[in-house]
């Protein structure tokens, strides 16, 4: 069923609430004065998607992905993918091939500051990206096939912690630990 305008804007608003963006509602005496307010908005909107002001960024040793993620920023909506976030998605997917949870965290806690209405479209490919890229070289394929059964709300789990480096790296680590046990016995 098509969501109604209503809830299409709820979930904007909650989109931007969870990477900290801040609303702001405030009447203005002129339309000029309304005009140089949304003018204001999207100036800022547009240093977000640079990552300006974001100086936590640049934590010594992470000057590499923050790079790669600057980049698949930039190339965000790019034709050359077929999703407009398909620059980020394939950065996630060689971080879980290198099986670089906190920088899978990291690089999606970026991202999401960046990009607030995509966010969501790409937490939730994150678990496929567990599953399918970094667990098969840890655990027997077997084990993995039942991962539903195991642990029922692994997916789940996996979205709420993304954005949260050591919340989502206690998640794998706890899914990991949960289907290692499953596959000795």
């Amino acid at each position: 069923m098509a969501k109604s305008n209503k809830e299409r804007v709820d979930d904007q608003r909650a989109a931007r609430q969870r990477a900290n963006w801040v609303e702001v509602r405030l009447w203005v005496p002129s339309q000029e004065d309304a005009d140089a307010v949304k003018k204001l908005g999207a100036e800022r909107r547009a240093l977000a998607q640079e990552l300006i002001g974001l100086e936590e960024l640049d934590v010594p040793g992470r000057d590499d992905l923050v790079q790669r993620v600057r980049e698949a920023i930039r190339q965000q909506g790019s034709k050359a993918y077929v999703t407009e976030s398909g620059p980020i998605l394939e950065l996630l997917s060689a971080l879980a091939d290198a099986g670089n949870v906190r920088g899978i965290a990291r690089a999606y806690a970026i991202f999401a500051r960046a990009y607030p209405m995509n966010a969501h479209f790409v937490a939730h490919s994150i678990p496929a990206k567990i599953v399918s890229r970094h667990f098969p070289k840890l655990l027997p394929v077997a084990t993995l096939a039942r991962i539903s059964s195991l642990v029922p709300d692994w997916q789940s789990r996996l979205i709420d912690s993304v954005g949260d480096e050591a919340a989502f790296s206690a998640q794998v680590a706890h899914l990991h630990d949960a289907l290692g046990t499953a596959s000795k016995g």
